[in-house]
């Protein structure tokens, strides 16, 4: 166990995942990293840790194992995707299969890591917690060809936005992070893992719940848009 504060990152892939590790160790904490590929720990203050974020009972095992190994974190990071392609939904055989995985990864996962943690934040009486979902605005602007992913992320707001009501009063912080350009269309490709990072620290550090629905820009950081926005012509895979 350990005297610092614990944050934990599922889904730590080389942008924001990194990013965000680098950050927060930069802010005393320390990280566990957890991502589908296993790389070994070096000496430090970043823990790496092998998951399925496909397989939601995985992921609840990840939160307790971190939480025996290091201490219960009080930062979650959900930052695991699965982008599935369907030009023609309706048309693919595949469509119900695609709709499973994409729920698994994006919704079921961040439900299981989410009451794991908050069962760890009560075992360990934690008072303050914060839990953060890295989003984009599909759950508001449909999209082309990814109609399963957009499902997904559209269950996922609806679950960070009624944890945030329920719990947001009582020291646990729930947020969906969406980053845009400046002119409020989603930043897809060109997101960026400091900006993620920068707005991550802010939120934690923060003792007291905040809007649930981070739209925010490089640079500025959170910034209001309006729900309706043109659709853009390219998705990325958070």
């Amino acid at each position: 166990m350990t005297s610092k504060p614990i944050a934990l990152i599922i889904g730590a892939g080389a942008n924001i995942g990194q990013r965000v590790a680098d950050q927060f160790v930069a802010r005393g904490y320390l990280v566990a990293a957890a991502a589908r590929s296993e790389h070994p720990s070096a000496p430090g203050s970043i823990h790496r840790y092998q998951t399925d974020a496909s397989n939601p009972e995985a992921v609840a095992a990840l939160v307790h194992q971190v939480a025996g190994d290091l201490g219960a974190p009080s930062v979650v990071i959900y930052n695991a995707a699965s982008r599935i392609t369907s030009p023609d939904p309706l048309a693919d055989p595949l469509l119900l299969s695609h709709a499973s995985a994409s729920l698994a990864v994006s919704t079921l996962s961040p439900l299981a890591a989410a009451q794991a943690t908050y069962q760890e934040w009560q075992k360990a009486g934690i008072t303050k917690g914060t839990f953060i979902f890295t989003g984009n605005i599909l759950n508001v602007t449909p999209l082309p060809g990814v109609m399963t992913f957009g499902m997904a992320k559209s269950a996922t707001a609806h679950m960070v936005r009624s944890f945030a009501d329920t719990y947001g009063d009582k020291g646990f912080k729930f947020y969906y992070a969406d980053e845009r350009t400046e002119a409020g269309t989603p930043a897809f490709l060109d997101r960026d893992g400091d900006a993620h990072a920068s707005l991550y620290v802010d939120l934690a550090a923060d003792p007291k719940q905040r809007v649930w629905w981070q739209t925010f820009v490089k640079g500025r950081g959170y910034v209001e848009f309006p729900v309706t926005l043109p659709a853009p012509s390219k998705v990325d895979d958070n």
